[in-house]
């Protein structure tokens, strides 16, 4: 049974994720947290789950939720800032 040609392309691109890093030197998120951001997110993109900073992501992703929960509790201090 042969492979579908887009699943042989997946295949192929799996294999080369295990082989070589998509990037050479991933950013520290102290050093450069924006390139950083967009490196997370380009490794998510292409599934290269074990390349991502993942503690460093969840601690931004929960900061991020407790942000967003601060503020909606406090709609008229956010209507001053936006005004």
């Amino acid at each position: 049974m042969m492979t579908p040609a887009p699943l042989a392309h997946l295949e192929t691109t799996m294999a080369l994720a295990k082989e070589k890093p998509l990037f050479q030197e991933p950013v520290d998120y102290e050093d450069d947290f924006h390139l950083w951001l967009f490196e997370q997110a380009e490794l998510l993109r292409q599934k290269r789950f074990s390349e991502v900073d993942l503690p460093n992501l969840i601690e931004e992703i929960e900061d991020m939720g407790r942000s967003i929960r601060r503020a909606s509790n406090r709609p008229s201090s956010l209507f001053w800032r936006i005004s």
